[in-house]
């Protein structure tokens, strides 16, 4: 399973193992509202919704739900966490970090700039 934010290289395979935190995959809500919000945030075509998912990177903390137990701890697990019926993901979404990731001319190295020049 992977990622289904457009610009998200997330996948099952590739997250499992990953050192610190856990990676969860989230599937769509049942509501069509919330799914249209969620279409809205992935930005790509041809989306079958009863199999995408979006991964935990993209959901605030605030989208986690929390059970009496971990908000007396003061505990925030994140192996296994449940996320809010009304969650939608906001973070590191591509399409917002478009211009802020493609690189400038001068930071691209010099073989690479003569190459797209030529055409």
């Amino acid at each position: 399973m992977s990622c289904a934010v457009e610009g998200c290289k997330n996948y099952n395979r590739k997250t499992r193992n990953m050192p610190g935190r856990k990676v969860q995959y989230f599937s769509f809500p049942k509501g069509n509202t919330m799914v249209l919000k969620w279409l809205e945030v992935c930005r790509k075509q041809d989306l079958s919704v009863a199999k995408a998912k979006i991964c935990s990177v993209h959901f605030e903390p605030s989208c986690f739900e929390k059970s009496l137990q971990q908000k007396l701890l003061q505990y925030s697990p994140q192996k296994v966490r449940k996320i809010r019926k009304d969650a939608i993901a906001t973070l590191h979404l591509f399409h917002n970090l478009q211009e802020k990731n493609t690189p400038l001319l001068h930071q691209l190295p010099e073989r690479i700039v003569r190459i797209e020049l030529l055409y």
